[in-house]
């Protein structure tokens, strides 16, 4: 009878975890990678200090035949390389550029779900560590604008890409002076001095953004949310978006749920490898206070533990990037379909709102001509 601890055992190589597979696989947008942000700076210029970035634009030619990869039978076709051959851009962007970048998406296509932005840090911001990881996170912002159809074609992108400093600069005061007006309630602005900010801008097009209301409006509209919430103007998909809105919360819950583990997972990874650093250590000062074979026994499971913190720390560490990290990318962008299913709200409480204003004054014109 064969002794069963003779059987061969399968290596971790062999039988790699499904959850590990799934994981190490490429997103969508890493195939984009002719977009780049690279060789973050750090700039002092008196009490202003900030990190600029170079956003390299290097499309190649598009190729029409079909990728014979299977694993890229999910990627989404590229239509911004289908419409930017050859159109070559290097520009200098820091991260309030790219914050301009994200709230003129929300503008241009008010509804669309638009790729998340990495939050302000307003401590460490300029360490190493820290700068990589923004760098990341604005190249993986921009890489998602370029592939999503509905925004790839922006106005406001092609500034940021292409416009050179005076061009980019104008076109932000432009836009500040726009949203301040419509603010300021002066009605409806008209979009002749936006695309005048364009129009020495070879292929960037021009700003086509749609001003608020005015401001006395706007607190009316915030006012009557909760009446107006019962009788909104209804449409043929609005069933549609509510069944939406109830798997992204529910998607949301259980998300958290998920990502609080794969937190506590790495957590705990990180305790151990304290605890094994601490415990070497011990065994390292017990075996001084030995004799000489003791004394080497006892140092030797501490290097053993030492050796066993370290890859308990490397652990820890793929565990962030495959696991934890991960999973708060994905919160974040359940939090942007949130906000394109809140916008998309407001705008039929306005639309109901204005409606309800468009009956009232033609009730009171019908007064006035009897």
């Amino acid at each position: 009878m064969a002794n069963e601890s003779t059987q061969p055992q399968p290596t971790p190589s062999s039988s790699p975890s499904i959850l590990t597979t799934l994981l190490s696989n490429a997103r969508p947008e890493d195939v984009i990678s002719y977009i780049t942000v690279s060789d973050p700076v750090i700039h002092a210029d008196g009490m202003n200090k900030y990190t600029s970035y170079r956003v390299d634009c290097r499309p190649p030619p598009f190729d029409p035949t079909p990728s014979t990869n299977n694993n890229d039978s999910t990627i989404m076709p590229d239509l911004f390389l289908q419409n930017n051959q050859g159109q070559y851009s290097s520009v200098l962007r820091r991260y309030s550029d790219f914050l301009w970048l994200y709230e003129r998406l929300h503008k241009e296509r008010a509804g669309s779900i638009v790729p998340p932005l990495p939050e302000k840090q307003a401590v460490s911001r300029f360490s190493p560590e820290f700068v990589e990881e923004r760098r990341l996170a604005l190249e993986r912002f921009l890489r998602r604008v370029i592939l999503h159809p509905e925004l790839m074609d922006c106005d406001a992108l092609g500034i940021f890409l292409r416009g050179d400093d005076v061009t980019f600069q104008h076109a932000k005061n432009v836009s500040k002076s726009v949203d301040k007006r419509s603010a300021g309630g002066e009605g409806s602005v008209g979009g002749g001095d936006i695309m005048n900010s364009s129009t020495h801008l070879s292929g960037a097009g021009a700003f086509n953004l749609t001003p608020q209301k005015t401001a006395g409006i706007k607190k009316w509209f915030s006012e009557a949310k909760t009446t107006l919430s019962n009788d909104l103007v209804s449409s043929p998909d609005d069933d549609l978006f509510d069944e939406i809105e109830r798997y992204i919360e529910s998607l949301s819950i259980q998300m958290k749920r998920v990502s609080n583990q794969a937190s506590g997972l790495v957590r705990k990874s990180k305790e151990i490898a304290n605890g094994l650093f601490e415990f070497g250590l011990a065994f390292h000062q017990l075996g001084q206070s030995e004799g000489e074979v003791l004394g080497k026994k006892l140092q030797l499971v501490g290097s053993t533990a030492d050796t066993l913190s370290v890859l308990s720390a490397q652990h820890a560490d793929a565990e962030w990037k495959k696991l934890e990290e991960p999973f708060k990318d994905y919160l974040k962008v359940i939090h942007a379909v949130k906000l394109a299913l809140g916008r998309r709200h407001d705008k039929r409480v306005s639309y109901t709102a204005l409606l309800h204003e468009i009956q009232t004054r033609e009730v009171n014109l019908h007064r006035r001509r009897r």
